[in-house]
C-alpha cells in the first residue's frame, strides 16, 4: 500500500500539471484541474488496491464472504462517533456561513478572514488528539 501510494502521489502531481495547463493532450481545465486530478487518482488507488487484496496470496487477502455486518457493533460505534462529530460539524458550519456574511464586504475582507480562519483553527486544534 505504501508503494502504491507513493506511485499515486507522482501520478496525480503530473496528472493535476496536466489537467491544469492542458499538458500531455489534456484539457486545459485551470484550478479545477487539481481537485480532478486528486479525486481520479483516489478513485483510481483504492481500486487497485482493493483489486490487489482480493487476489492476493500474501498475508492480507480480502474476502467478500467474510464481509459481514453485526448491528450492535455499528450501534456502540454510532453511540459514540455521532455526538463526537458534532463539534467539527459545528466548527466548519459556522466558517462557512461566516465566509458567506464575510464575502458581502468584498475580496480583501474575505481574504483576511479566511487567513485568520486557518490560523485560528490550527492555534486550537490539538493535533494529539485531533480535537
Amino acid at each position: 500500500p505504501a508503494l502504491l501510494m507513493i506511485v499515486g502521489s507522482g501520478i496525480q502531481v503530473i496528472l493535476a500539471g496536466g489537467l491544469i495547463l492542458g499538458l500531455f493532450g489534456l484539457p486545459k481545465l485551470g484550478i479545477i484541474g487539481a481537485p480532478l486530478s486528486a479525486i481520479s487518482v483516489a478513485a483510481l488507488m483504492a481500486i487497485v488496491m482493493i483489486f490487489k487484496f482480493m487476489h492476493s496470496s500474501g498475508n492480507v487477502q480480502l474476502k467478500l464472504s467474510n464481509l459481514s455486518f453485526e448491528k450492535e457493533l455499528f450501534r456502540d460505534i454510532f453511540q459514540v462517533a455521532l455526538p463526537a462529530s458534532l463539534a467539527p460539524i459545528f466548527t466548519v458550519g459556522t466558517i462557512l456561513i461566516l465566509t458567506g456574511l464575510v464575502g458581502q464586504f468584498g475580496v480583501s475582507a474575505l481574504a483576511g478572514y479566511g487567513i485568520g480562519s486557518r490560523i485560528e483553527f490550527l492555534v486550537t486544534h490539538d493535533w494529539r488528539t485531533g480535537e
